[in-house]
């Protein structure tokens, strides 16, 4: 969908895609060298995953278009991306990349296994050739399965991760100045995986500041097994900052000012998400079942919305 102008209430959305064979969109994201060239990743990995209900749709790869959203394109190549969780686009060198988070999941009971692999998948020609750019998990052949991706103000690049389909390499941090070689924080993980409860590693979710490029924040989910009925349920147990660029990390305060529950995302497996102030880096907001927002780097949280009345 498009909307020409969303600043006036009297401007509707308009369909672009609505009969495509596949209409799970997971995310969007346009070339900054040329506005009208966009990207949609497809298939909804959140919940692609044995939990109370039925895992949702598996995706079919990343659609283009040159023409400011009016038609679409699958790129080839891309068709085995069973679940694209996010896209970004980074100029290097004058030269527009593509950056696609990729990973796999659930379908009807069904294990889908993205191929080649599970990654962060690089292309600097337009996506006509791929390359996975993100290390091996520790102790395992296989690269980490990603979440997230954003970029700093400086164009850092930062992951975040999620479990693969054997529950590894979640609730990890990496970043890079190149693309290809990469830091990996995974201290999280390892606090999680030590934590007598909500020990399952989960997945990450990032925003940096457009106007400090020291300043990250990232969202960690982690999970327990329900004892009722055998499922991973995750809450949102870490909100973190960083003011040295994803170098060190501090633990932030959780919010308390709840609707209901002991957890602001007590469905962090699907309802969890990050803003960062365009002008404040202290400035952010929150969502999990209800959006939060701090104007103090998440020492205190004010909930601005109510899940239970809408």
């Amino acid at each position: 969908w498009y909307n020409p102008d969303i600043t006036s209430s009297q401007s509707s959305w308009v369909p672009v895609g609505d009969f495509w064979n596949n209409l799970a969109i997971r995310c969007l994201a346009y070339d900054p060298q040329d506005p009208q060239t966009f990207f949609v990743g497809s298939g909804e990995a959140e919940t692609a995953l044995q939990t109370y209900r039925e895992s949702s749709g598996v995706g079919f790869g990343i659609g283009r278009s040159d023409d400011g959203g009016e038609t679409w394109y699958h790129i080839d190549g891309t068709e085995q991306f069973v679940y694209v969780t996010d896209i970004v686009v980074r100029i290097e060198n004058s030269v527009s990349v593509i950056y696609a988070g990729v990973a796999s999941g659930l379908y009807k009971g069904s294990q889908q296994q993205s191929q080649p692999s599970d990654g962060l998948f690089r292309s600097a020609d337009g996506g006509s050739t791929w390359q996975q750019v993100l290390p091996l998990i520790a102790g395992s052949t296989v690269p980490y399965c990603v979440s997230d991706i954003a970029l700093g103000a400086d164009n850092r690049l930062y992951a975040g991760t999620r479990p693969n389909l054997d529950g590894e390499g979640g609730a990890v941090i990496l970043w890079s100045d190149n693309g290809t070689t990469w830091n990996v924080v995974d201290q999280f993980r390892d606090e999680i995986l030590a934590t007598p409860s909500a020990n399952i590693p989960g997945r990450v979710v990032l925003g940096t500041s457009p106007a400090s490029a020291d300043v990250v924040y990232a969202l960690i989910a982690s999970g327990y097994v329900n004892s009722g009925n055998g499922f991973n349920y995750f809450n949102c147990n870490h909100i973190l900052r960083s003011a040295d660029k994803g170098v060190t990390w501090v633990k932030k305060n959780l919010p308390t000012n709840l609707t209901s529950g002991t957890n602001f995302a007590t469905i962090a497996w699907h309802a969890l998400d990050i803003g960062v102030d365009t002008n404040n880096p202290d400035w952010l907001y929150i969502g999990g079942l209800d959006a939060h927002k701090s104007f103090n780097g998440g020492i205190t949280w004010l909930r601005v919305s109510d899940w239970s009345k809408m």
